[in-house]
């Protein structure tokens, strides 16, 4: 359904995640599902994103994170900041690395 990665920064992270449409979760740290109502949530904040499009703005600044998402046909590249319609997406993603596998 979906993958997540977060890459960059002074530390040099390396996120990614993978939600597949039954709910199964792959990160760095193991897999693990998703109950449905978290699916659904995941979902619902993917479909509202509507800018679908990579930008180099914000990759000339140093130790910036790059983000990108593949999902619904479409994959994306932005770097420093997200847009504002990738932000629930984008935070329920990042939870998501961080949960235990």
């Amino acid at each position: 359904m979906v993958v997540y990665e977060k890459t960059g920064g002074f530390a040099g992270v390396s996120d990614r995640v993978t939600v597949d449409h039954t709910g199964t979760v792959v990160t760095r740290d193991g897999t693990f599902e998703l109950a449905p109502v978290e699916v659904g949530e995941l979902r619902r904040a993917l479909d509202r994103i509507t800018t679908t499009a990579s930008s180099a703005q914000g990759c000339d600044i140093p130790d910036h994170f790059s983000y990108t998402l593949s999902y619904d046909g479409w994959r994306a590249t932005r770097c420093h900041r997200v847009p504002p319609d990738w932000m629930p997406a984008v935070m329920r993603l990042a939870a998501l690395a961080e949960r235990p596998g």
